[in-house]
């Protein structure tokens, strides 16, 4: 018999893929919110660029009180103890994750 390893209904390398990309999003919007900035892709005359939008202290907090956020947030922080023992207990998947 197999053991099936899923949680929620979701692999191992998908908690971790979900888990790192949801993360990942996070720390950059947490960084660019300490410096209370945004930054928008704006595509002209077929070139990409990035468009600053310089926000105030309550927009920033507007932000973080928003459900968006809070979601963002809670999710990664039920994830990681999860990803955290699946990294210790098994490098292999992974390493077999990013391959």
């Amino acid at each position: 018999m197999t053991e099936d390893k899923r949680f929620a209904g979701l692999t191992n390398e998908e908690l971790i893929i979900v888990h790192d990309k949801i993360s990942t999003y996070l720390e950059d919007l947490n960084s660019k919110l300490m410096n209370n900035v945004i930054h928008e892709k704006v595509e002209i005359n077929k070139e990409e660029v990035i468009k600053v939008h310089k926000l105030t202290e309550q927009e920033t907090e507007l932000i973080k009180a928003s459900n968006y956020y809070q979601l963002t947030s809670s999710i990664v922080e039920k994830l990681k103890p999860i990803v955290d023992l699946i990294k210790e207990c098994s490098p292999e998947v992974v390493e077999n994750t990013y391959n």
